[in-house]
């Protein structure tokens, strides 16, 4: 939708997350993105915090 592309536009993230810059997301640059959002001590890895925040939005 449009507000969705507005949003994701002013959030600057899609030309951090174009790694290669072809102006286009691929599927390992979105997926990366969004872990590197939940990955706040950018260890690679989701701890019990980390992965809480993921669950409350994306959990059952």
């Amino acid at each position: 939708t449009s507000e969705f592309g507005t949003g994701f536009a002013d959030s600057g993230w899609f030309g951090n997350w174009d790694t290669d810059r072809n102006s286009m997301l691929g599927e390992r640059e979105y997926t990366d993105g969004v872990f590197g959002l939940w990955d706040n001590n950018a260890d690679s890895m989701l701890d019990d915090n980390e992965f809480g925040f993921y669950n409350t939005y994306f959990g059952d």
